[in-house]
């Protein structure tokens, strides 16, 4: 169980720094290509991404799985832009 909210909040902030990355940046093919990048790299360390995951959604018990790894994505995400935030 820790393990998965450890690669879900991982997957969090990776999604996060992604946007930040390209949000902020004025060349948009950069900010799309550093944001594939966050994309490829939770699938090489096989992370816990929701939107990886709900296509593997087939039995009703799992919907607990996918709660956990939405929730943790979402506190990856918010960490990851409050953090900014603070530093602006």
């Amino acid at each position: 169980m820790i393990t998965n909210i450890k690669k879900s909040i991982l997957a969090g902030i990776l999604i996060g720094l992604g946007v930040l990355i390209n949000s902020q940046s004025d060349y948009q093919p950069l900010g799309a290509l550093l944001f594939s990048f966050g994309l490829l790299t939770i699938i090489q360390m096989q992370l816990n991404l929701y939107t990886g995951k709900i296509g593997y959604f087939t039995q009703m018990h799992e919907w607990k799985f996918l709660i956990t790894v939405l929730l943790f994505n979402c506190i990856g995400i918010a960490a990851t832009v409050g953090l900014y935030a603070l530093g602006n």
